[in-house]
């Protein structure tokens, strides 16, 4: 569909909901925006429909500018070796209980092999990252993927629920189905956000949550009530959803070109230095699977005044 775009006079093409483009020279021009002509509004109106109006949807004159840099710098403090340790970490352990239940069910199946739910992995991966860095899904405001009792009144889950919501306010073109959904879920999360946080949970080993909390602090002194569970619920709509769709692309790929099982072969036994290993072996082939099959497949931007590319 792209090389289709790309081969249109001026790598470009107008259909009925907007213009695709797909040159590279024009792609860089609507991101820098330097003339002004764009706009992420669009987002923010879908925001403000569901999860809450957070930054992601404001362009730089209409909010982002006040609280993305404190909020920015907090995230980027969690270095690349830091979110890797902790997700090997995750994933090794849930490894363990995935392949034992496995085996288990093998042997009463007469199975030769264990099966991995790899989607189930990741999930479980995204929630407890989730819960270390933004104290959410606790189980209680909101769930991870942990069993509750029918009875239970229910709660929205991470990152299942932010995934929906991703779905609506970032894909150009949703469907109806996606738009109800993705309301719905946005709804739930950030009414789960003001009860964790009117929970007066203890934020001392959240230093996240913290900043976001001080960045727009002097918004709800001013008299924005809803800010602060907007924004810590915006902030989670920008990691799970995001890291999952990638890892599952990148997964996809693999499992469909037999590249996983070439990957596992590479992988040491017993590394000496994970995060190393992992920059050496797996980031380079990451790094160009992701571009191949880039997730999301598309971004959209609004024009502010009509002008041509």
């Amino acid at each position: 569909a792209w090389a289709h775009v790309r081969a249109q006079p001026g790598g470009l093409l107008r259909t009925a909901y907007g213009v695709l483009v797909g040159d590279s020279k024009l792609v860089m021009e609507v991101f820098r925006n330097s003339h002004d002509h764009y706009s992420v509004r669009g987002y923010g109106s879908r925001m403000a429909a569901s999860i809450g109006l957070g930054y992601l949807g404001q362009d730089a004159d209409s909010g982002h500018g006040q609280q993305a840099h404190d909020i920015n710098a907090a995230i980027e403090s969690i270095s690349e070796a830091e979110g890797f340790e902790k997700a090997y970490g995750i994933a090794r352990t849930l490894l363990a209980r995935l392949r034992a239940g496995g085996q288990a069910q093998a042997q009463v199946q007469q199975a030769p092999e264990v099966l991995i739910d790899l989607e189930r992995l990741s999930e479980e991966v995204m929630a407890q990252l989730c819960r270390r860095w933004f104290g959410l899904p606790n189980g209680q405001q909101m769930w991870g993927n942990e069993r509750h009792d029918a009875s239970e009144p229910k709660a929205p889950r991470c990152p299942r629920d932010f995934v929906a919501v991703s779905r609506y306010v970032f894909g150009p073109q949703p469907t109806r189905r996606v738009e109800k959904g993705g309301q719905a879920a946005g709804e739930a999360l950030q009414r789960a956000a003001r009860h964790w946080l009117d929970s007066k949970p203890d934020l001392s080993q959240l230093p996240l949550v913290q900043a976001i909390l001080k960045a727009v602090e002097p918004l709800k002194q001013a008299g924005d009530t809803s800010i602060a569970e907007r924004t810590l619920a915006g902030i989670m709509l920008g990691f799970p959803p995001t890291v999952h769709g990638n890892l599952l692309t990148a997964l996809m790929a693999w499992v469909s070109t037999r590249k996983l099982w070439d990957l596992q072969l590479l992988w040491p036994i017993a590394p000496a230095d994970p995060f190393a290993e992992s920059q050496r072996r797996l980031r380079p082939i990451l790094l160009r699977t992701l571009m191949a099959r880039p997730q999301p497949a598309m971004v959209w931007r609004e024009a502010k005044c009509d002008h041509q590319l």
